[in-house]
């Protein structure tokens, strides 16, 4: 895990995939690192000589600005850059810890103090932690929860309301019980052990669905386009399973969601008048009822229908199965700190592992952390495989749909890698952990 190969896979095989970016322009490179320049492969380069190569990566915390510090954990706001090699893996190049809440900036590179670049790497871990858990995962947890009510109240004994059904199981019932531990008001467990607090955490979700999520432009296409990862993978970066097993199920879940809305709907009117399907996307979109960001008010065609459906279910299963199934990650502490108490210290000189394991969790806090993680780490007892809602009605989309998910199931089985999170055996169908 002190590996600086291992710290750069985990922004494309770890529990967060979300954060890591192609950059686009020198504006998005805070300007303490604009300037840098580094050595790779025995050529010194600029940032902006990378950047015109097309080879330069960003991990941004920045939107931890705004979260005050909370207990005596600390946390910055920290930037990482990474460099594509010529083997097409990633690199990293530096580690910027900055923060608004006082102390001084650090910039650290593998030439850096050997403790000093590990303890930026944990308080990456750190930051890191804080944007997978609330900014991403408990996002999804809120957003599928409206989505789960809104179905039950308008598509009851509607088709697509069979369509959706296994999707929205178990959603409402995990978050009345997160609401009751996790995030209740006084001693919640990530008061306890998160750097943010459960008030940061509720910000950081709240201040993410205000500021930047948008319903559309999450479905993992166009969200995976705009991180700069398209399908064709031509930004040259290997090893993104989370990008490549998740086009495929896209496709895979799109052509079932496209034959179950071609036995409904035989024109886009059809869509257009069904006052059920109006009744969803009305209360979800309303501010007052679902208040989902970006979610279409009024679906007038089945291409716009099936990109909706589509990404509904995959949020409901793929993506929260990306964000949830890896959280054995947070099992060793030091790899991935959900607090820190320290610092990183202005001294020229290294810092010793002794120092370091003082800002961890104590042991108490740690067998915490250990038991939560391999909570949410727990199967499911649906999974996409598993999956029969048409078998009868429609066998052919069925078969399909069965055929396909198998197929790519044995592939993901068949490679030589340790991520198989979205291996549609394992993919719940739900959010229900």
């Amino acid at each position: 895990w002190k590996l600086d190969k291992q710290f750069s896979l985990n922004f494309i095989q770890g529990v967060n995939p979300m954060t890591i970016r192609k950059v686009r322009s020198l504006s998005e490179v805070h300007t303490d690192l604009q300037n840098l320049k580094v050595q790779i492969e025995g050529q010194d380069l600029s940032v902006n000589q990378i950047l015109d190569e097309e080879k330069l990566f960003l991990a941004d915390y920045s939107e931890l600005d705004s979260i005050p510090l909370h207990r005596n954990f600390v946390f910055y706001s920290p930037q990482v850059l990474l460099n594509l090699d010529k083997a097409g893996d990633l690199d990293i190049l530096a580690i910027l810890l900055r923060t608004s809440k006082g102390p001084t900036s650090h910039v650290l590179t593998k030439s850096s103090p050997q403790n000093q670049f590990l303890f930026a790497k944990m308080h990456v871990a750190n930051a890191d932690a804080a944007i997978h858990e609330f900014s991403n995962h408990l996002k999804l947890h809120l957003v599928m929860e409206a989505i789960a009510i809104g179905t039950h109240n308008a598509l009851a004994g509607h088709t697509l309301g069979r369509l959706l059904k296994p999707h929205m199981e178990g959603t409402i019932f995990i978050n009345f019980f997160a609401r009751q531990t996790l995030i209740k008001q006084n001693d919640s467990d990530v008061d306890r052990m998160f750097a943010v607090g459960r008030n940061g955490a509720l910000k950081l979700v709240s201040d993410n669905l205000r500021n930047t999520y948008n319903f559309q432009d999450s479905a993992f296409p166009k969200m995976m386009n705009e991180r700069g990862f398209p399908k064709d993978e031509s930004d040259g970066v290997k090893g993104f399973f989370y990008r490549k097993d998740g086009f495929k199920l896209w496709d895979i879940l799109t052509k079932y969601v496209t034959g179950v809305v071609d036995k409904i709907y035989k024109t886009d009117l059809d869509v257009e008048n069904d006052e059920a399907l109006t009744k969803l996307t009305q209360s979800l979109a309303n501010p007052q009822q679902g208040n989902i960001p970006g979610f279409p008010e009024k679906i007038r065609s089945k291409s716009l229908l099936i990109e909706t459906l589509t990404n509904i279910i995959f949020t409901a299963s793929v993506q929260h199965q990306a964000l949830n199934a890896p959280h054995h990650f947070y099992s060793y502490v030091p790899h991935r700190p959900t607090f820190l108490t320290k610092w990183m210290p202005d001294k020229e000189e290294d810092i010793t592992w002794e120092w370091i394991k003082t800002a961890l969790p104590t042991m108490e806090q740690t067998e915490e952390v250990y038991d939560l993680s391999m909570l949410l780490s727990t199967h499911s007892l649906c999974t996409l495989t598993d999956l029969d809602v048409f078998e009868d009605d429609f066998p052919d989309v069925q078969k399909q749909l069965n055929r396909n998910l198998n197929r790519l199931s044995f592939e993901i089985e068949s490679r030589d890698s340790e991520y198989n999170y979205l291996d549609p055996a394992r993919v719940a169908c739900s959010i229900d952990i």
